[in-house]
């Protein structure tokens, strides 16, 4: 049966105050103690008042107590197979750990609100059952949790150059932790879109190996991914000549970005192909006479140097051609460098430089 209970001074006579006005009394033990049976009918949040009078008849200070009916929330942390079971709780509560196979471990909830018992030897797939009761009784609900002992994806590491953010993909709410050549570190959590990023410490050079490992919230440790530091800019793309219209194309680093810079400071971006070539649209605004230059960026981030072109919009000279016979090769004079293409009456053609 449930007690209000309390210390005062021996011999005593304490009277206890329910809400309804109703009252019992007792006396202070000799070992300064004091109880009296709960009445039925008492709800959390109602105020019990206790009032001593000594044995001269002098009336102590009334005590005010809040009624606590409700069972403290108790929650288990993610369990691995080799880490310590351990949750959260109402301080000074007591939790009850059960285990599959039915045994039980007891431990007190610390001041800072955790609590932590050894783990068995627990399997993937285990239910671990976690009950608290406050120090006034009140037991609250139960809380479970699911061992788990598979080990997170490992994370991967994207190209890597001296100077920008280190970033990779990974499994969301896992822990990563990146590993610099000189033993340092720095770590980070996978975001919901299952991308990581931490900061680059500076003073990696090309060549130089970073590798990443995750960790999950039940302790479990992934493999570890590895990159290295490529600290190469690509070769200078190369602008082939241009004209007002067509499409402007070119050759590079094969997979690297080519940004093209028109006069206006607008850009067009592409990738360089298998063959090494590469090709924007012509924006149509261009003039004899315009630069347009070109850039490129590898996977890593670094950039290379900048090539330019100047947009020829003049035509070549007309080309001339020689009297014709109906034996001998067809000539002609032009303009140096100029593709010239011959029509035949049947039209076919022929090109040559």
């Amino acid at each position: 049966m449930a007690e209000i209970t309390g210390t005062g001074e021996p011999g005593a006579t304490v009277t206890v105050t329910y809400p309804d006005n109703s009252t019992s009394t007792t006396e202070v033990g000799s070992d300064g103690t004091w109880s009296v049976t709960t009445p039925p009918g008492l709800k959390d949040g109602d105020v019990v008042t206790a009032q001593s009078k000594d044995p001269q008849g002098n009336l102590g200070a009334p005590n005010n107590e809040t009624v606590d009916g409700l069972g403290p929330t108790t929650e288990i942390n993610p369990i691995g197979p080799n880490t310590p079971v351990g949750g959260t709780g109402e301080p000074g509560a007591t939790i009850e750990v059960t285990f599959p196979n039915g045994d039980t471990e007891t431990t007190t909830v610390e001041e800072d609100g955790t609590w932590s018992v050894a783990n068995p030897g627990l399997e993937d797939g285990d239910e671990v059952k976690a009950i608290g009761t406050d120090p006034v009784g009140n037991v609250g609900p139960e809380a479970t949790e699911i061992v788990d002992s598979i080990a997170p994806t490992t994370p991967s590491i994207d190209p890597i150059n001296p100077k920008d953010p280190i970033t990779g993909t990974g499994e969301e709410g896992s822990e990563v932790t990146v590993t610099y050549p000189d033993g340092s570190t720095a770590t980070t959590t996978v975001k919901e879109d299952g991308t990581w990023e931490v900061e680059n410490p500076g003073n990696l050079e090309d060549g130089d190996e970073v590798t990443a490992e995750a960790k999950d919230p039940a302790g479990n440790v992934s493999d570890k991914d590895k990159e290295i530091v490529d600290g190469i800019a690509p070769t200078t793309p190369s602008i082939d000549p241009i004209n007002p219209k067509d499409p402007i194309t070119g050759t590079g680093e094969e997979g690297s970005e080519v940004t093209v810079t028109y006069p206006d400071g607008s850009t067009a971006t592409t990738t360089v192909k298998e063959d090494g070539t590469w090709e924007v649209e012509n924006p149509g605004n261009l003039e004899d006479g315009d630069e347009v230059t070109a850039e490129a960026k590898d996977l890593a981030g670094n950039v290379s140097d900048k090539d330019k072109e100047i947009v020829d919009g003049i035509a070549p000279t007309t080309p001339s051609i020689d009297p014709i016979n109906p034996k001998d090769p067809i000539t002609g004079t032009g303009e140096e460098g100029s593709e010239v293409t011959v029509t035949y009456p049947d039209g076919s053609t022929a090109t040559t430089l």
